[in-house]
């Protein structure tokens, strides 16, 4: 039986939605509103994101992450496209080949240790464009943070980008966490993104508190033409639009987003420290934002995923997963039933 049912580190997926985002979606439903996004909420909202990101950005708001990542990428999207990305990418290995299926898209899985993408793949790769017989590198997409945890400094995403764009290629980033990515950077939203070159962003709220609800965010102005039509042929136009947007209004006022996030990293520092307490425990990759991979002894396997509901890969891997609402208490009371083990 799982001890831990009162906290799940399973997925920031399991994690309640926060109460003023809750708050924010009941002030939202007092009265009527205009559909379809021409409502004020929706407005404002947009107004904040055009606040962080430049008065140039173009926002259309989406249901869920694979909804936001296909509508994202047909906009992209050419006759024959094919998508370099990570093997590890969300899109290559969780989202049931709904790419390739809905839009026609062959993926190029990039073999990868950390979750990143490098620039060095892209030119490997860029040669195959003018091969008729191959479908043509026209995308590349990575994700920030990896599914590994991983962050992309700025550096790395500004040699990624300048390598796809000098190769013809555009730039789409799923950012399901991308809050914890600028948490665990400290920097501007805008420096890892925009100003790097990322040409469409899809900025997760589901994972970092919200009861759903995500954004797709075009830094490049020609890809947004017409988007209203794919939009809502890709089935993520809401038709009470101001629910996600309200959401996104809480969020994104005085940086609440970022405090949120900044809690999930910094209690998953706290549990990579009790974590090194534990004897033969091995943590697999670098702990940069809010997910933990632990190799723990085959013996010990099935006792912790009865313990904490998290399974192990494959491989062995246990990967744990922090959110706004995790507290110490909640890691100290894992940590002390992980060394009785």
């Amino acid at each position: 039986m799982n001890l831990f049912a009162s906290f799940s580190l399973a997925s920031d997926n399991c994690s309640p939605a926060h109460p003023k985002l809750i708050e924010s979606i009941r002030i939202a439903s007092e009265g009527y509103a205009l559909s379809y996004g021409q409502d004020k909420l929706t407005s404002k909202a947009t107004d904040r994101f055009k606040n962080i990101f430049g008065k140039e950005t173009i926002v259309y708001y989406a249901f869920n992450g694979t909804g936001a990542n296909i509508a994202a990428l047909s906009a992209l999207t050419a006759r024959s496209s094919a998508v370099i990305c990570p093997s590890t990418a969300h899109i290559n290995t969780h989202e049931t080949g709904a790419p390739e299926k809905l839009l026609g898209l062959k993926l190029i899985g990039v073999p990868s240790k950390d979750g990143k993408l490098a620039a060095a793949d892209i030119e490997r790769l860029k040669c195959l464009q003018a091969n008729f017989h191959d479908a043509s590198r026209d995308i590349v997409s990575i994700s920030q943070t990896t599914e590994m945890g991983t962050v992309y400094t700025m550096d790395e995403l500004k040699l990624l980008c300048n390598t796809a764009h000098e190769n013809n290629m555009l730039v789409h980033m799923d950012g399901a966490r991308f809050a914890n990515a600028v948490a665990a950077l400290n920097c501007n939203p805008k420096e890892i993104s925009r100003d790097v070159g990322v040409d469409v962003l899809c900025f997760g709220g589901t994972k970092n508190g919200f009861v759903f609800g995500e954004a797709i965010v075009f830094f490049n102005p020609v890809l947004a033409e017409r988007f209203d039509h794919l939009h809502k042929q890709h089935l993520q136009l809401a038709s009470k639009n101001r629910f996600i947007a309200a959401q996104f209004d809480e969020a994104l006022k005085d940086g609440f987003w970022i405090e949120m996030a900044n809690n999930a990293n910094e209690i998953a520092s706290y549990l990579e420290y009790h974590l090194n307490r534990i004897p033969d425990a091995e943590i697999v990759f670098p702990v940069e934002s809010n997910q933990i991979f632990c190799k723990f002894p085959e013996s010990q396997r099935d006792e912790i995923f009865n313990l904490t509901g998290c399974s192990p890969d494959a491989e062995g891997v246990t990967r744990f997963v922090t959110s706004f609402c995790t507290t110490k208490e909640d890691i100290d009371a894992l940590a002390e039933k992980l060394l009785e083990l």
